[in-house]
């Protein structure tokens, strides 16, 4: 049984001109923060899409150089940006109330106890749909996350988190569960080396099948893409050839490569390999945020079209949890943005072969408006809970 948590761009029928500029901006976004946050010999796992989203209900309150960071470092676009993420959530919670494979839903929420502006207010119920509940402690959050990760993410914040600065308080929680379009055979899994850092073995419980899907290679680089059962969601696994780091890796998929390497991808038999993993990341997003040019949000910000009081971001926290078997993904997660006052500071053919026995990239995508939904790397599949 799988799961997933996360904020996601679900559009219906053919995409305008905007919403086009924002589906881009949204998934280069996904490799940018993925290039931030990897480490070398450490699992990743995260949502750009949730993190989006949740500072996307920020920028609507922003002013100034700290929209204008805003816009660089996020790639959002203006006030369409607003009608674009609306518009995917609620194809997202539409696709997951109307079909019986998969589960898919994403929620907003926002922790007041500051005045905020009517005209700002009224464009997150309408937009981004959230509710607004009183700030009080950290119980009422964790108890939302827990309810809308369907108990997979319980606790996003510890007690003691909220301090008498806090102000605000903006959610995004994303859920997904699914089954493997061609579910893996369990017998068929067994207990094999996966080398680390391409040279370490670890034992790991690896997977196999045989099936037809869609297969590239580009330049050190090979690929798939696992279909789900509802036909609309997928994974992309990404492997660098041996003496080829993650870290070269995404650097040529964030110039370019990723879209290269998808439009020469063809659908033909495989010999699949991978292993099954799960793990969990915390992430504390100012410090990589700032790093990417996002300066004015957390220091001399201006959020006057938010709140009467003057706020600054003080923490960006996003907790992802992500499960693969041999029947499915479960994934989950959750971001929250903290805010302060500012005086607080047909023929037979021979199988191509992917066998992913060292680390390796992946995207959970979705194929209708072509974004990503998350994306990690597995170092160490026998890490089974990293924080």
């Amino acid at each position: 049984m799988k799961r997933i948590f996360f904020s996601l761009i679900l559009l219906s029928g053919s995409l305008n001109a905007q919403v086009d500029k924002n589906l881009e901006g949204l998934n280069r976004h996904s490799l940018e923060l993925s290039n931030a946050l990897y480490k070398p010999g450490k699992n990743l796992f995260c949502s750009p899409l949730s993190l989006s989203a949740a500072l996307a209900m920020v920028y609507a309150g922003s002013r100034g150089e700290t929209r204008r960071e805003m816009e660089q470092v996020m790639h959002y676009n203006d006030t369409s940006t607003y009608t674009f993420f609306s518009r995917l959530q609620q194809s997202l919670n539409r696709f997951g109330s109307e079909n019986d494979k998969t589960q898919l839903s994403v929620a907003n929420a926002l922790w007041n106890r500051t005045r905020l502006k009517p005209a700002y207010q009224a464009l997150m119920q309408q937009k981004f749909e959230a509710s607004v509940f009183p700030l009080t402690s950290e119980a009422p959050i964790n108890a939302w996350a827990d309810k809308k990760t369907r108990g997979l993410i319980k606790e996003v914040l510890k007690p003691g988190s909220i301090s008498p600065d806090v102000r605000l308080i903006l959610t995004n929680a994303l859920y997904f569960k699914a089954k493997w379009r061609n579910t893996f055979d369990t017998s068929r899994t067994t207990t094999e080396a996966f080398y680390t850092q391409g040279t370490k073995p670890v034992d790991c419980r690896m997977m196999h099948q045989s099936a037809r899907v869609k297969y590239g290679s580009l330049e050190n680089i090979e690929a798939i893409e696992m279909p789900y059962s509802d036909g609309r969601m997928v994974m992309e696994l990404y492997m660098p050839a041996a003496g080829f780091s993650v870290s070269q890796m995404l650097e040529k998929l964030n110039n370019g490569g990723l879209q290269k390497i998808r439009s020469q991808m063809i659908s033909q038999k495989v010999e699949i390999s991978f292993p099954k993993f799960r793990f969990e990341n915390t992430h504390e997003l100012k410090t990589p945020l700032m790093a990417m040019g996002m300066k004015r949000a957390f220091e001399g910000a201006d959020f006057s079209a938010m709140a009467e009081e003057p706020l600054f971001i003080s923490a960006v926290l996003q907790k992802a949890v992500i499960d693969v078997e041999e029947s499915g993904t479960e994934a989950a997660a959750v971001t929250v943005v903290t805010m302060m006052t500012t005086s607080a500071m047909h023929r037979e053919e021979m199988p191509a072969i992917f066998y992913a026995n060292r680390p390796f990239y992946f995207i959970i995508r979705d194929t209708q408006s072509g974004a990503i939904l998350f994306n990690g790397v597995v170092e160490n599949p026998a890490d089974r809970n990293e924080k």
